[in-house]
């Protein structure tokens, strides 16, 4: 299990990467090729490895790293942990994609991708969607958006093949915008669940979005 950033007991936005090793329950420190880490909370994660691997008894996240590029697979440009968006340590909500390589040490690569992102956001649901090969980001907000609502009812993929955005359009308008919702894949069907927007919580509403 991997953790990244949050804010510390102080309210101090931090990096701080963490491992549990869930064959021994121990915490390890997570070491990077730069200390340079940016610091986020609210963000979102996913994992982007094929099937076949995360269910291999050989899958590790420290794997001695002995590649001379972060490129994998045909399909999958650059496998990693997955990160998107969250507050930084100016309190600003950012839009950066962020790419963590397994290894020892791990390696950070950031602004990887083509087309427009997502406006800045934080606490966006991000899941990975193997069949399509895309990483799909939902909703979210930006209290300091200067022009339009504060909450998101959006949705994009990012083609993980290309590392490309592309933004999907519905065929109605009727959900309405949420963030700190949860969301899960299940079959075809991407499922997001609760929430709240600037007027409410979503304590009943249930989303269900088929590529069918």
């Amino acid at each position: 299990m991997f953790i990244y950033g949050g804010a510390d007991e102080k309210g101090n936005i931090v990096a701080n990467p963490f491992a549990l090793d869930l064959f021994d329950m121990k915490w390890i420190q997570a070491k990077f090729t730069t200390d340079d880490l940016p610091k986020r909370k609210y963000h979102s994660s996913c994992q982007v490895f094929p099937q076949n691997k995360r269910n291999s008894n050989k899958f590790f996240l420290f794997k001695v790293y002995n590649e001379g590029t972060i490129y994998n697979t045909n399909k999958i440009l650059a496998e990693g942990k997955y990160i998107f968006g969250g507050i930084n340590e100016n309190y600003v909500c950012n839009n950066d994609l962020l790419i963590i390589k397994r290894g020892k040490p791990l390696q950070l690569f950031k602004g990887m991708y083509k087309g427009v992102p997502p406006s800045p956001r934080c606490q966006c649901s991000m899941n990975f969607f193997e069949k399509l090969n895309v990483v799909i980001i939902y909703g979210g907000k930006n209290d300091k958006m200067k022009n339009g609502p504060s909450y998101f009812n959006d949705m994009f993929f990012l083609d993980v093949e290309t590392l490309s955005w592309i933004n999907i359009e519905f065929n109605d308008n009727i959900y309405p915008a949420r963030a700190a919702h949860c969301s899960c894949l299940l079959g075809n069907e991407l499922i997001i669940f609760g929430g709240k927007n600037e007027d409410y919580f979503l304590k009943s509403d249930l989303l269900i979005c088929n590529n069918r």
